[in-house]
């Protein structure tokens, strides 16, 4: 009610390690999206980050299951809040957009679902700009951009 999209949500699950690389992958595809080829320097990412953090506040809002929530004092948790307001929570007691769900609810995706997944959101960037740095890396950006033409050669057929 009062949404415009049609959403869909799940638990990751245990991730492998090639996964967890390939989602910051992509979570690097959507940085340098957003740089719109400006040379990637620390003010830069920051501002591209602060934009994102914008359109992902604007979505919310149109969303029924998101709901204003207060942070909690970070004190015996293993993450303490960050010091840049554009990458963390300021301070205990900020109140901020999210989404509020019942656990039990919400699925858990298997390791394929988790892959395929990957695969289409690769196939929607341009994966094969990124410029990835390592071994593991590398390897992780080889298979994510094959991923990604065999999802483009899926579509293209329909």
């Amino acid at each position: 009610m009062g949404d415009t999209e049609t959403y869909f949500m799940a638990k990751v699950g245990n991730l492998t390690t090639s996964q967890e690389i390939e989602i910051n992958i992509l979570k690097g595809c959507t940085l340098l999206t957003h740089l719109n080829g400006a040379a990637v320097t620390i003010a830069n990412l920051l501002r591209a980050i602060e934009a994102l953090n914008a359109r992902c506040e604007q979505r919310l809002g149109r969303m029924t299951m998101a709901k204003m929530v207060t942070a909690k004092d970070p004190a015996g948790f293993a993450t303490p809040y960050c010091d840049h307001y554009r990458l963390s929570l300021a301070r205990p007691g900020q109140t901020f957009r999210a989404l509020v769900l019942e656990h039990d609810q919400v699925g858990v995706c298997s390791a394929a679902d988790v892959d395929e997944i990957l695969a289409a959101a690769a196939a929607f960037t341009r994966v094969e700009d990124y410029k990835p740095e390592g071994q593991a890396h590398k390897q992780a950006h080889r298979l994510l951009v094959q991923k990604a033409e065999d999802v483009r050669v899926q579509l293209s057929k329909l």
